[in-house]
Order: structure tokens, then sequence, then C-alpha cells
């Protein structure tokens, strides 16, 4: 009895530390759409309007970085969105591209009209 105790203790314990290895490599899910619009229009200044687009474009160019398929339809919404108040997002052209070749439909709408926008002759 005492031994099946320790057992269920140990296997108890590494359980624990297995969920929170696994829980500081996650990635964290990132800022929605709805959430990046909230944020930049409760900036008081164009510079804080800068500081948070420059936060986000460099977490969404870490995550095409890493190769995070999970989110790329979401971060193609938000540079969408943040090429449409004029700042540069060209560097999400190839991510549009491969969400076209998506087998989602919901993939190859953002797809679509990301290339529709953001493929440009001089880019």
């Amino acid at each position: 009895m005492a031994d099946t105790a320790k057992m269920v203790d140990i296997l108890n314990n590494a359980k624990q530390h297995v969920t929170e290895l696994v829980d500081r490599v996650k990635m964290p899910t990132p800022m929605r759409l709805r959430d990046l619009i909230r944020n930049i229009r409760a900036a008081r200044t164009a510079a804080e309007e800068r500081a948070v687009i420059q936060k986000e474009c460099a977490y969404i160019r870490n995550a095409i970085r890493e190769e995070d398929t999970m989110w790329r339809c979401r971060n193609i919404a938000k540079l969408l969105y943040i090429h449409m108040l004029g700042y540069p997002a060209h560097f999400g052209q190839m991510e549009c591209l491969k969400l076209c070749a998506s087998q989602k439909f919901t993939d190859k709408r953002i797809g679509y009209l990301g290339a529709m926008l953001l493929l440009d002759e001089r880019h």
C-alpha cells in the first residue's frame, strides 16, 4: 500500500512538472483583430499608435518566421488592417499566397484579399 501511494505521488508530481513546462513553451495566442483595433483607437498620440503597430508587426514577423500556421489567417487579417492604415505590410505577401493555396475556404478568402491588397509591382 505504501509503495502504491508513493508511486501515485511521484506520478502526480511528474505530471504537474510536465504541465508547467508545456505551458512555458507554448506561444501565447495572438491578439485578435478586434483587440488590435481597440488598442490603436485608444492611442492618444501618433507615437503611441506607431508603437502599438510596430509591436504587433514584430509579433507577426516572428510568427511568419516560425511558420506558425495555426494563426496565419488571423495575422494576415491584422496585417491587412495595418496596411489600410498606411503602414508598410509588404512582408506578408508570401503568407497571403500560402493562404491562397490552403484547403480551407476561410483561409483562401483572406489569402486572396491579402494578395489583392499587398501584391504590388513596386514590392
